[in-house]
């Protein structure tokens, strides 16, 4: 019995990480945007991104958690935040993607990378007995910028500061091993990623200065 007693053991339900939750129902919406093309699609991206929260609270529960007052008021919020994040973006695209056509969404990747020889294999303190490394991903999406025919990647990034999001993909890796990937995939050379950021604050009136004039800086 003591084996079986979540108290005994100290233990406790893993509560929902919502930044991760927020995150993947940007991208759930993301996904059924481009991929369906019927006139009401924004609808059918905001029931998408809808389910991800839905799920997040069923797996909750499903694990013996207690949605109270405080976690519904999280996800509502959370929930409300993305809503508007997803229309604002689809409003927007609708002028900037005139010149982009998306190829494809979400798309996984899987692919061997083999180590050169066994030099590295035996000075390293890793012990490899298959000489196959897998490199795995999911590409946001995949577009060709229609004026020039140039294969782009694209990768949506939510995020509270933008500014520090663009210092860390400066510093990553990432783009440049999933344009590697995608030139596997699609036998054509990536010109570049295309990063589109949506930040996870709504707009906020700005405040009036002293002389009456609304403040330009950037909050």
């Amino acid at each position: 019995w003591g084996w079986q007693s979540r108290l005994r053991r100290n233990l406790e339900p893993m509560r929902p990480h919502m930044p991760f939750v927020t995150g993947t129902a940007y991208h759930a919406g993301m996904e059924t945007y481009y991929k369906d093309r019927s006139p009401n699609r924004v609808a059918l991206a905001v029931a998408a991104m809808s389910r991800v929260f839905a799920k997040a609270i069923e797996d909750y529960t499903t694990s013996g958690g207690n949605v109270d007052d405080e976690i519904s008021q999280v996800i509502n919020s959370d929930t409300e935040l993305c809503t508007m994040m997803l229309v604002n973006y689809m409003q927007w695209a609708e002028s900037v993607d005139k010149d982009w056509e998306v190829i494809d969404t979400e798309r996984e990747f899987k692919f061997p990378i083999w180590v050169a020889g066994d030099t590295w294999t035996r000075s390293s303190a890793v012990q490899v007995t298959d000489p196959t490394f897998i490199l795995a991903g999911r590409i946001d999406g995949v577009s060709i910028h229609k004026p020039t025919g140039t294969l782009w990647l694209r990768e949506y990034k939510t995020a509270r500061s933008i500014p520090e999001e663009e210092t860390k993909i400066a510093k990553s890796l990432q783009h440049r091993l999933y344009a590697w990937a995608a030139q596997q995939m699609v036998g054509k050379p990536v010109a570049g990623v295309e990063y589109r950021f949506a930040r996870k604050a709504q707009p906020q009136f700005p405040r009036k200065l002293n002389n009456g004039k609304p403040s330009m800086a950037l909050t």
